[in-house]
């Protein structure tokens, strides 16, 4: 008796669930559902097959849509209107001397050592230039002669701690920015050159640096940038920089180029350590005698927070928030930057004269590059000149990938500046002979400058008008039509069913 019981309450079920299903086909507003309950059944099944189809067509459109859109779910566009130069930051210049060994300096260099150890100075003098080459990794003549030299540097002028400080000696050796610099003028006043720049080293080793702001407590941040709140200055409607560079050939004793020219002038990101293998570095070389203008247009980059809410993979960029590098926020020169130094250190253990201030050498562990790492040094310096792809997946560069520096963590920074520098150059004559000084003058090209906005492709919204157009033509699905199919197929079975139990 039971037994039958529930089979007839699986009949009555199934039944309800059938009336349902026939009053939801020939009251539905989906398009074609009528067709469901036609009397010939190869009427219906025709209509069930052209369904089926629509279904599947739509969940591929669907899904190819989606995985298109996580492929690359961020485009950059230029903004139809720029934003005001005057109201972007300046970029960090450095002045940087060719001549990296004033003559005068390593004469009395020369003289002190002599009088300590007994060489004769003139001896010294010509093994004191062997310092110059530390400056680009070259190998001199007679590689011989710095293996001695070095020795000799390390007994008659080793610091306390028994090793010789390469930093502060070439820092010493050197033209200062007080000999180099004269007649600074900046916002159309006349400015002591010291309160605009400051001694500071970069991958050029020691440079006259305006406008350089950076997190490490090491740098020396020049007064005008201190004024500022520690923030790189603006362009402003007056922010024309200018200066002079005085030409002192017969104090040349090591240039890193065979030319006259006295300086060159690094432009880079003001928060960045710059340097040419990142890509963020424009160099121009200031001939003697020259009057050069520097148009700065800039390049502006920014993000919306919304392209962050997506991995780092897929949106291939990196905020200057998420990561930090030796230098501070993260920027793609400077983790370019601290990838290199890596390397150096790892390679050669050592680090380089110019890099002593940014590495964090924990417990000393790693000396300072001397002459005697020049070998090591020389033999990786293309290396360290080359960055290898990131985005390479093949197997034919392997040559290539060993003779070259490795930085897949270092991405694109997803807000930045860039620096498109034009110039204007015209000699200075002097009663018909070439100037013995140049003047520099910078300011900004244009009023208004580039602006580039990186957003995701689609919103949420965007997603819903998109997936509900390809329901619509594909399926005649709408919203009304969603929430129809849950009406029927919860509260219509809902009320059959309680009918159901009322009854018995």
């Amino acid at each position: 008796m039971n037994i039958i019981s529930q089979n007839s309450n699986k009949n009555e079920k199934s039944s309800y669930y059938k009336k349902t299903f026939e009053e939801f086909i020939s009251n539905s507003s989906l398009a074609g559902f009528v067709h469901l309950g036609a009397k010939h059944r190869l009427e219906r099944y025709v209509w069930y097959l052209v369904h089926m189809f629509s279904l599947g067509g739509t969940l591929y459109l669907m899904i190819y849509t989606w995985n298109n859109f996580m492929k690359n779910p961020t485009v950059t566009t230029v903004e139809a209107i720029g934003s005001k130069n005057i109201e972007r930051p300046m970029p960090g210049i450095s002045i940087c001397s060719l001549n990296k060994i004033s003559r005068k300096k390593a004469e009395k260099y020369a003289q002190h050592l002599s009088t300590i150890s007994g060489v004769p100075r003139d001896d010294i003098m010509k093994n004191i230039s062997l310092l110059g080459y530390l400056y680009e990794y070259n190998i001199p003549p007679n590689p011989e002669q710095i293996i001695h030299f070095q020795n000799f540097l390390e007994k008659y002028d080793s610091t306390p701690n028994g090793y010789y400080n390469t930093t502060e000696r070439l820092y010493q050796l050197q033209p200062t920015c007080e000999e180099l610099l004269t007649e600074c003028k900046w916002q159309g006043r006349f400015k002591n050159c010291s309160d605009l720049f400051v001694t500071e080293l970069t991958m050029d080793g020691y440079c006259c640096v305006f406008n350089y702001v950076s997190q490490r407590s090491t740098v020396k941040i020049s007064p005008v940038v201190i004024e500022n709140n520690y923030k790189p200055i603006e362009f402003g409607t007056r922010s024309i920089l200018k200066f002079t560079i005085q030409s002192n050939s017969s104090d040349t004793f090591f240039t890193t180029l065979a030319t006259e020219a006295p300086v060159k002038i690094l432009i880079s990101l003001a928060t960045d350590f710059p340097d040419t293998v990142s890509g963020g570095l424009t160099e121009k070389i200031l001939d003697k005698g020259t009057e050069k203008i520097l148009r700065i247009a800039s390049v502006k980059t920014i993000t919306t927070a919304e392209v962050k809410k997506y991995p780092i993979t897929k949106r291939k960029c990196l905020f200057r928030d998420e990561v930090h590098t030796i230098f501070g926020s993260y920027s793609y020169s400077n983790c370019i930057m601290e990838c290199k130094i890596s390397s150096i250190v790892a390679l050669c253990q050592c680090i380089p004269y110019n890099f002593v201030t940014v590495y964090e050498n924990e417990n000393n562990q790693y000396f300072q590059c001397t002459l005697a790492d020049l070998t090591c040094l020389n033999s990786y310096s293309n290396k360290w000149m080359t960055l290898f792809p990131t985005d390479y997946e093949g197997n034919e560069l392997e040559r290539e990938k060993l003779d070259s520096i490795h930085c897949s963590h270092c991405v694109p920074s997803c807000s930045d500046d860039r620096y498109d520098v034009g110039n204007d150059d015209s000699n200075i004559f002097i009663n018909g002979t070439r100037a013995n000084f140049s003047v520099v003058h910078v300011t900004y090209d244009k009023y208004i400058g580039v602006f580039n906005k990186q957003d995701v492709f689609f919103y949420w919204y965007d997603m819903i008008s998109m997936f509900g157009g390809l329901c619509s033509i594909t399926m005649g699905l709408s919203f009304i039509s969603v929430f129809e199919i849950i009406y029927y197929f919860t509260w219509v079975i809902i009320k059959k069913r309680c009918k159901m139990v009322l009854r018995k």
